[in-house]
């Protein structure tokens, strides 16, 4: 307990080895030893209530089973190890009812908070470390929470919580408390003497009132109203009150090691722990399953979403067609192969790369902004399940295997509508699998950029990065006067160069008996006869996006996953 700012959330942190302790020890059982070697038998519970809120009750907290507890469990036995905690959280009524969020509750805030609660609980860790539960909710709510911990306090897992303004039942409640304020302690001890300590430096607490209250009034400053006529005149600062509680513990410390005896207080068997703490989770493969199956169990409770990006899909293909419907599929002219020369009419060779612009630009705006919440919008979830041992090349595969379904459809839709239009010579195979593959390395792309910006900014930043790309497609500049310029890698490494190619010699190729492809593919720059190694590069860019991605949510915020 103590003021904003005192040093509580830092404590936990460090108490927990997620920050880095400038001094002091860190001991387990007064061994001291790595807290990170433990993690998987320590459950974190942080404020705000970090829990997807398009799965059930029931699914949130089977999946943190499934993935945390010991390998050797079988599915039934995980099933109703889960029914149990759900009834023991008093959820059962309300077990197969969404989550919800801030916007759209469907659960109360305490029941909310029982089930971050319940997550952790799930995976039966020997130690549970909370961060002020109760805050945000009503007296009663409160209470029941506080009441659920202390049961479980009373079958043997250590119960570790900041809380904040604690009613007086929730006080007597706790059983030891551990004042702190400007990062230095206060007090710490049992509960029931909490009172009596500040009693005997001078202070009127009134038996009547909260001593929670109370102290918390003294160690943030406010202390004229307990102060007795001695105090009145040497009033206690903080500092003195943290100087008289460090001279407490020293002489305590100094008659402890008077009367300890090193052969009555062997070592505990840390080592078992460790071994205990290893044993828990499923292998990475089974992770990567039960990620790819919550992921759909997501995108199909998401409809509008989902619907809405096929439908831009389906329009953005059908107005690029509309702009060529007149044409009746000839989108390319060239010059006759000889001897027919002279009968040539005027070229176009620049319709094609046109069209491989627009189409890329086309599904840079369809595809930037969902690809942006593959991971943008659950970053929190990452970082809390990255801490608890989650493996984070699982989550990661399994987020990315869900989505080429919306990408296999929202790209047969745009290529439909598109060629219904178009007309192109393009066989439709080829042309699939080239908007296909595009929509691929947008979703890469966008995923990428998701990890550097907020979640605000990023639909607009990876549609604007889409957008640049695009432009590296070899229509203006055109890829032959890059080439004279000796920059013709800086456009390979953008995938609209090789889509424009592959586009080009789709369109060309099946007239190389009537005009003079070659000619078209000299002034434009385009390599004829590669549409594999084309395809096949935008395959190898869209993986390296995520590539990217994988890396950028591994090592940034690394702070937060520990």
């Amino acid at each position: 307990m103590g003021a904003s700012g005192a040093g509580k959330s830092t404590f936990v942190k460090v108490l927990m080895g997620k920050a880095k302790a400038t001094t002091g020890i860190i001991s387990i059982n007064g061994t001291p030893r790595n807290i990170s070697d433990f993690k998987k038998i320590i459950g974190y519970v942080p404020q705000d209530d970090i829990v997807l809120p398009e799965l059930t009750i029931r699914e949130n907290l089977l999946h943190s089973a499934r993935i945390r507890l010991p390998r050797t469990w079988k599915s039934e036995e995980i099933e109703k190890h889960v029914d149990t905690l759900i009834d023991c959280l008093h959820l059962s009524h309300v077990q197969d009812s969404l989550v919800g969020d801030i916007i759209k509750p469907i659960i109360s805030g305490g029941q909310r908070k029982r089930v971050s609660i319940g997550i952790e609980l799930v995976a039966a860790p020997m130690v549970l470390v909370l961060d002020e539960p109760t805050s945000g909710l009503d007296a009663t709510s409160a209470l029941s929470i506080i009441k659920l911990l202390n049961s479980l306090s009373s079958l043997g897992v250590t119960v570790i919580c900041i809380i904040h303004q604690p009613r007086q039942e929730i006080f007597h409640s706790l059983d030891r408390v551990l004042l702190l304020a400007r990062g230095r302690t206060i007090f710490f001890g049992e509960t029931k003497d909490t009172a009596d300590y500040f009693r005997g430096l001078g202070y009127c607490i009134p038996r009547d009132c909260n001593p929670a209250d109370a102290v918390l009034d003294i160690i943030s400053g406010d202390t004229e109203r307990y102060m007795s006529n001695s105090l009145k005149t040497t009033p206690l600062t903080i500092e003195d009150l943290a100087d008289n509680w460090s001279r407490c513990e020293l002489e305590k410390t100094d008659l402890n090691r008077l009367g300890s005896d090193p052969a009555t207080n062997p070592s505990v068997d840390l080592d078992a722990l460790v071994r205990s703490a290893s044993s828990r989770g499923v292998p990475r493969l089974r992770q990567a399953y039960y990620c790819l199956v919550r992921a759909l169990t997501q995108q199909t409770r998401q409809v509008v979403g989902f619907l809405l990006e096929i439908v831009v899909g389906a329009i953005a293909g059908l107005m690029i067609g509309l702009s060529v419907y007149q044409l009746d599929g000839l989108l390319f002219q060239g010059i006759y192969r000889p001897p027919f020369e002279l009968l040539s009419s005027s070229t176009n060779y620049t319709l094609v790369p046109e069209l491989a612009l627009l189409n890329s630009l086309a599904i840079g705006l369809a595809a930037a902004a969902p690809g942006v919440k593959t991971f943008g919008e659950e970053k929190t979830i990452y970082w809390r399940e990255a801490a608890s041992g989650h493996s984070r090349s699982a989550y990661f595969i399994g987020k990315i295997l869900s989505t080429l379904f919306r990408i296999g459809l929202s790209s047969l839709h745009f290529t439909v509508f598109y060629a219904l239009l178009a007309t192109p010579i393009m066989p439709f195979g080829q042309l699939y699998l080239a908007h296909l593959l595009y929509f691929y390395c947008i979703y890469g792309l966008a995923c990428a950029v998701s990890m550097v910006v907020s979640r605000q900014d990023g639909p607009l930043l990876a549609m604007i990065v889409s957008l640049i790309i695009a432009i590296f497609g070899g229509y203006g500049p055109n890829l032959s006067t890059v080439k004279s310029w000796h920059l013709e890698w800086i456009w390979r490494m953008c995938p609209g160069t090789w889509f424009s190619e592959a586009y080009f010699h789709s369109h060309t190729t099946p007239f190389s008996y009537l005009w003079d492809i070659e000619a078209a593919a000299e002034w434009t720059g385009y390599t004829l006869g590669q549409l594999s190694l084309d395809l096949g590069m935008l395959f190898v860019i869209g993986t390296v996006y995520r590539a990217l991605a994988f890396t950028g949510l591994v090592f940034l915020n690394r702070d937060k996953q520990v």
